[in-house]
């Protein structure tokens, strides 16, 4: 990827699951179900594992780009965060992530290049 220019200052990308049906309707419904059946199989996953590489992750910051993970609502999807280096996270529950950074529990977030 160091030959790709990114204009982007920021990559984030869904803690939730990324199914064909989640595709489909994000697409508009002008997918064949095959084509995003297929592209389930590429990008799909509970959250999406194309984009849980803390190797990927790790070369996104050394590049100066910030990772959010979205959808942050459980502690699981929390320790993924932390897993893959997420520098940030958004969540649908600020009480709850506001009693985690409290406990500490976002000390693991990695920091911006």
């Amino acid at each position: 990827l160091p030959f790709c220019k990114i204009k982007a200052d920021i990559f984030g990308w869904p803690s939730d699951k990324v199914d064909a049906e989640r595709i489909k309707h994000n697409l508009g419904g002008k997918l064949p179900d095959s084509v995003c059946s297929a592209l389930e199989m590429a990008i799909g996953g509970n959250p999406p594992t194309v984009f849980a590489s803390p190797l990927l992750m790790s070369h996104l910051r050394k590049r100066g780009m910030a990772i959010h993970l979205l959808g942050v609502n459980s502690v699981e999807k929390l320790a993924v965060a932390t897993k893959v280096g997420a520098t940030a996270v958004l969540t649908d529950r600020p009480a709850w992530m506001a009693s985690m950074r409290k406990d500490g529990r976002l000390d693991g977030l990695a920091k911006p290049a």
